[in-house]
């Protein structure tokens, strides 16, 4: 008996949408590059693997980059992965920076599980992650989400710049923040450069360098004077070119706005110096002369000396004064006199 046209169409249909559904689910990759889900299981095994290679005493039967090369093999092995298929596979998701950072999310999120499991401390406690970007300590990071920094010279350096809006203040600060992975098949001591630099509007420029080989979070931090106003930021990340086996991932960055709420200094107290109150005293001073003194005899004893009132530099030597140390009232000096002492 044949079948209904009624019901030949309804399989038809069903067949359509299982080939729809099939060619949906099937991965646009080339030819032996490995699955982005399978990437993130090697990838998570091959960061633990390098972890325990670090962690590792130092045996005299193994060499660093012998202990580093048979923990990776061993990850590579359990997923039955060659290290051509790995390397190559790398290569094409370095290409792919959407598919590697979503690759690197997964796997940075299991990690710090991990971490957490096992009572390791990756990185300090801190709030920057819920930030938004508004507020006075606001995120405002707008760049791509992942950097892939290798050494050679095409892909040694990579960069970011931006502008400025409305939002930024007199006084704001800046700090840049991210998380960095190293992957290498030797023991090296490479370092990741990375620096920040603002300029403000008043055409100055404020800039910070530093280094880093470790997978915590890195930060680097420009304060800012309290009446200069940034105008642009920019900042870089750089590599050696070198031979070496090994590339850079910095992932989760973040560009940190710090509002002062009191931009203005506070004013100091005046601090007294004594030494420019008696130099301030002493050429202030007003020489006494015989003309100025008070004629009450009763005041006598109560002036001063000329020798007393006369700057240091221009009173006479201890050893040609009277020998009783005190000028008599009948040989005090005439103004003429005083005017010669003072020169």
């Amino acid at each position: 008996m044949m079948p209904s046209p009624r019901t030949l169409f309804n399989r038809n249909i069903l067949h359509l949408a299982s080939v729809l559904i099939l060619l949906s689910c099937k991965p646009d990759l080339p030819d032996g590059i490995i699955s982005e889900r399978r990437m993130e299981d090697i990838l998570y095994d091959y960061h633990i693997a390098q972890g325990m290679a670090d962690a590792a005493p130092k045996d005299a039967d193994y060499t660093s980059d012998g202990l580093l090369y048979e923990f990776q093999q061993a990850a590579l092995s359990k997923h039955g992965v060659t290290e051509a298929e790995f390397d190559s596979s790398m290569a094409y998701y370095c290409s792919d920076l959407t598919r590697l950072s979503r690759i690197y999310s997964h796997v940075s999120k299991r990690l710090e599980k991990t971490a957490d499991a096992y009572g390791v401390v990756t990185s300090p406690a801190d709030s920057y992650n819920a930030l938004s970007a508004i507020g006075d300590t606001a995120n405002v990071w707008a760049e791509q989400s992942l950097y892939v920094v290798k050494p050679n010279a095409l892909e040694n350096l990579q960069g970011w710049q931006m502008e400025c809006d409305t939002t930024w203040h007199s006084g704001d600060d800046v700090m840049w923040r991210f998380a960095c992975n190293m992957l290498s098949k030797e023991n090296i001591n490479s370092q990741l450069h990375y620096d920040l630099v603002v300029t403000y509007t008043n055409d100055s420029v404020r800039s910070t360098l530093n280094s880093t080989r470790v997978t915590r979070s890195t930060e680097a931090r420009i304060h800012t004077p309290y009446d200069w106003t940034p105008r642009t930021i920019a900042g870089h990340l750089f590599v050696p070119v070198s031979d070496a086996a090994c590339f850079f991932i910095v992932k989760q960055p973040m560009l940190i706005r710090f509002h002062k709420k009191d931009v203005h200094p506070q004013p100091q107290p005046a601090v007294q110096d004594s030494t420019a109150t008696a130099a301030s005293a002493d050429s202030t001073a007003t020489v006494l002369t015989a003309d100025s003194m008070p004629s009450d005899p009763a005041m006598q004893d109560a002036r001063p000396t000329e020798l007393q009132r006369l700057p240091r530099e221009h009173r006479v030597p201890r050893e040609h004064r009277h020998p009783d140390n005190q000028l008599q009232n009948n040989q005090r000096p005439t103004n003429q006199r005083i005017r010669s002492l003072q020169r």
